[in-house]
């Protein structure tokens, strides 16, 4: 949620850098990107560009460089999260991290 707006990230700059930050925020010890809108397109109206930037050891993804919204999007970002480096825990879309 920004500016009291929910949205969903493209994929364009999105890596595992950037999903580490979410998946981190969400208690989890790592992740990686997933890309080209694999947890499906989602109903949000309302887009992030390019969230991406991120070195791995922010604590939130709002901490990360972003563009300003845009009003669509080819493909959307998703996470895979993990707790120990060997296993896949949980997974998601962006929609449902960041806020």
């Amino acid at each position: 949620c920004f500016r009291n707006r929910w949205g969903q990230v493209c994929d364009t700059y999105w890596t595992d850098e950037d999903a580490k930050v979410v998946c981190g925020q969400l208690g989890y010890t790592g992740g990686e990107a997933i890309l080209g809108s694999y947890y499906g397109l989602g109903t949000e109206s309302f887009y992030w560009s390019d969230v991406g930037g991120c070195r791995g050891n922010e604590s939130i993804i709002t901490a990360c460089a972003f563009t300003t919204p845009v009003l669509s999007c080819s493909s959307y970002a998703g996470v895979s999260c993990y707790t120990s480096s060997n296993s896949a825990s949980s997974s998601g879309s962006m929609a449902s991290a960041i806020g």
